[in-house]
């Protein structure tokens, strides 16, 4: 019985060799791709930064800064894309159909912070574009 147990893996699942037959390198992805492309979809926003979290990590810049997000949820809102919609201890940004709340962000050289913790230290008004 243990034997057929090891065959079998953990959950009863079957072990099997992927087909080789479709098989593509992944290139490098480059800085920008990571960039946030606030036209898209909320939807897609948030599965790019979430794709790209930690390392890259996806980002945008503001003011001269590059801002890494680390994490994200789709939020309600609607505004011009990369317009700052809400900034009283949340950061939701407007894309090309609804919006993404930017729950974890991290600037270059700089340990990562709640959207809280970075508004305290990083001015960005309600109507900013990014």
């Amino acid at each position: 019985a243990p034997r057929a147990r090891a065959a079998r893996g953990r959950g009863g699942l079957v072990a099997a060799p992927q087909p080789e037959e479709g098989v593509v390198y992944a290139h490098k992805i480059s800085a920008g791709e990571a960039r946030i492309d606030w036209s898209r979809t909320a939807a897609e926003v948030d599965r790019h930064i979430r794709g790209l979290s930690p390392f890259p990590g996806a980002w945008f810049e503001t003011d001269g800064a590059r801002v890494k997000v680390l994490m994200s949820r789709v939020a309600q809102g609607a505004g011009a894309p990369g317009e700052v919609l809400d900034t009283d201890g949340r950061l939701v940004v407007a894309c090309g159909e609804g919006a993404v709340e930017l729950a974890t962000l991290q600037r270059a050289g700089k340990k990562a912070q709640d959207a809280k913790e970075f508004l305290r230290g990083f001015a960005l008004e309600k109507g900013a574009r990014l």
